[in-house]
């Protein structure tokens, strides 16, 4: 399962050669969005009253869930290479943690303060590695353009996950939730992606049959075999288990940039063993 979350990475680097970062997180979310919205409406007869309020929070979580988090992510994918992309990723639940104490009144504690700071010292070798493909960019404070267009792809992904989770609460299903925001999201994407288009002499794509050839493979990796496989470990394995488990995506994700021949730096290596000593540290207190 983590492996193939891990390559949707190199898969998504392959896509952008041949869509722009809007166009093929359209075709993505759409072509993900209806295959779920399938599964729940038709195949397992799912049916529910949406209030107007609800209505709202559908939106609001398309916006960040999707939007906010596959723009920014595909942009930043572009210039960055899979692995420093693949590793910036798994900080994700030490951000989370940090989010929920800003924003949603959750308790840190001290074990947890502690792992918090080793997390993100194992984050800073990560980002002031210059990557090859990043070569020029603007920085600020030696972090690039598109590694804080990463960062607010992962603070849209955890937001996205805490209205997620108020959507859960109200009732709703997981694969209905997903199915009904990625299509939304999609939909809005594509809007996006005509805007672009308005006095822009860059095509949308250069080769629409190899982005959904590959967009298929991401939706198949991801959101279709993979959330398949994590609702099904779900009955046999705690959350805290799976959460941790998934700091093994990173090192399939070294793995994968080896096949593909793309460097990697010992910073990232360093990096990387620092934020497994921060998470092993947070799972405990959890």
């Amino acid at each position: 399962m983590n492996a193939l979350f891990a390559a949707t990475f190199p898969l998504g680097k392959y896509a952008l050669l041949y869509a722009g970062p809007v166009f093929l997180t359209a075709v993505r979310m759409l072509m993900g969005g209806i295959m779920l919205s399938w599964y729940s409406f038709y195949y397992k007869k799912e049916r529910f009253t949406l209030s107007c309020s609800d209505a709202f929070l559908f939106i609001k979580t398309s916006i960040f869930y999707v939007v906010l988090a596959f723009i920014p992510e595909f942009w930043a994918l572009k210039y960055l290479s899979s692995i420093k992309t693949n590793l910036l990723w798994s900080i994700q639940p030490l951000f989370a943690a940090l989010l929920g104490f800003l924003f949603f009144s959750e308790k840190l504690t001290l074990k947890k303060i502690a792992a918090l700071v080793i997390g993100f010292a194992g984050m800073l070798p990560i980002i002031f590695t210059c990557d090859t493909g990043n070569m020029g960019f603007a920085q600020l404070c030696s972090v690039s353009y598109p590694e804080m267009s990463l960062f607010l792809a992962v603070f849209s992904t955890i937001y996205g996950w805490f209205l997620i989770k108020q959507l859960l609460a109200k009732n709703y299903s997981l694969s209905s939730i997903n199915g009904i925001t990625m299509s939304l999201g999609g939909f809005i994407c594509l809007l996006i992606s005509f805007a672009e288009q308005v006095g822009s002499h860059e095509p949308l794509y250069t080769n629409f049959p190899a982005a959904l050839g590959y967009s298929f493979l991401l939706v198949l990796a991801s959101n279709i075999i993979g959330y398949g496989l994590y609702g099904y470990f779900l009955g046999h394995y705690s959350i805290t288990f799976l959460s941790f488990s998934g700091f093994t995506c990173p090192l399939f994700g070294f793995l994968f940039s080896y096949l593909l021949g793309e460097p990697i730096y010992p910073a990232y290596i360093y990096g990387c063993a620092l934020i497994l000593v921060g998470l092993f540290i947070f799972y405990q207190e959890e």
